[in-house]
């Protein structure tokens, strides 16, 4: 997952990553599996119906607030 995410040029530690799967998970929001079929175990995320509701609302508030911010930033220019 981590060198997923550096190839979106969005680079995160290990000890922020991991803990916030945690809370995710135990907040509903995620499921995760083992998968021991290879050499080594790894563990698989998935997002559940809830993690997708609260996903959508987090991208609503995410796009007001980008909305606001460029109006903000045409008003001082």
């Amino acid at each position: 997952m981590l060198k997923d995410l550096e190839q979106m040029d969005y680079a995160v530690e290990e000890n922020t990553l991991y803990p916030l799967l945690g809370r995710l998970e135990k907040n509903g929001w995620i499921a995760s599996q083992w998968n021991a079929s290879e050499d080594r175990r790894k563990k698989f995320y998935v997002i559940t119906n809830e993690g997708k509701t609260v996903r959508g609302k987090a991208l609503e508030i995410w796009r007001k607030q980008t909305e606001i911010l460029g109006k903000m930033e045409k008003e001082n220019q």
